[in-house]
């Protein structure tokens, strides 16, 4: 009797409403790899000898709703290293979907305070893992140019921490003005620059002759 053909197997599709990722897979630091456990089918590399039975439970649980597209809680008292469990599972998985599908979801960690920030680096930095990043918040913490800055239109620094200001939106809505003017006056020079520019859109890593510098 003639066996039936066996079922195709379904390329997995992108999740929709999510921000996806197209390029090839970030590169691998080895010689941060000090374990490698496979779990939920992902190969994940891991920066200690051995994770903790508190770790291994944080990494399967990501894996888990990573791969059935559902929403994932979890609760780790702290010192128990779910950061770099959270990031080595999520990282593992992209990078995984990545070199399958050659596009993947992007992934955002947020943070409660901004002094968590220099953590979250830093354990970002042991692994072995190597992800474009980025690091997002507001123009009052991030503005390099002097002439924004957090400084208030007088010159006060004090200005914009205290609230105090013009129009009743204190520091912060005299710096995002002159924020927006500083964008105008940019635009208004790169648009003669870039006017024989195609609009299209590229990797980040090899833009079109032109488009930058």
């Amino acid at each position: 009797q003639q066996q039936p053909p066996p079922p195709q197997q379904q390329q997995q599709q992108p999740i929709p409403g999510l921000v996806t990722v197209h390029r090839m897979p970030y590169p691998i630091d080895s010689s941060r790899a000090k374990c490698r456990r496979t779990m939920m089918g992902v190969e994940v590399l891991f920066p200690f000898q051995q994770p903790l039975p508190a770790q291994t439970a944080v990494m399967v649980a990501v894996l888990r709703s990573l791969e059935m597209s559902q929403v994932c809680l979890v609760e780790s008292p702290t010192g128990t290293g779910k950061t770099v469990a959270l990031l080595c599972a999520a990282l593992a998985w992209q990078r995984r979907e990545l070199q399958r599908l050659g596009t993947a979801p992007r992934i955002y960690y947020g943070i409660r305070t901004h002094s968590q920030v220099k953590s979250i680096i830093a354990e970002l930095e042991k692994i072995p893992y190597r992800p474009a990043m980025a690091y997002l918040a507001s123009r009052e913490r991030q503005c390099l140019n002097k002439d924004v800055g957090t400084r208030d239109a007088a010159g006060g620094a004090a200005a914009a921490s205290a609230g105090s200001g013009e129009g009743g939106g204190g520091g912060n809505r005299g710096l995002n003005q002159r924020c927006r003017a500083a964008i105008k006056i940019t635009d208004n020079k790169r648009t003669p620059r870039d006017k024989d520019v195609q609009s299209s859109t590229w990797e980040d890593e090899s833009p079109p002759k032109g488009a930058c510098g």
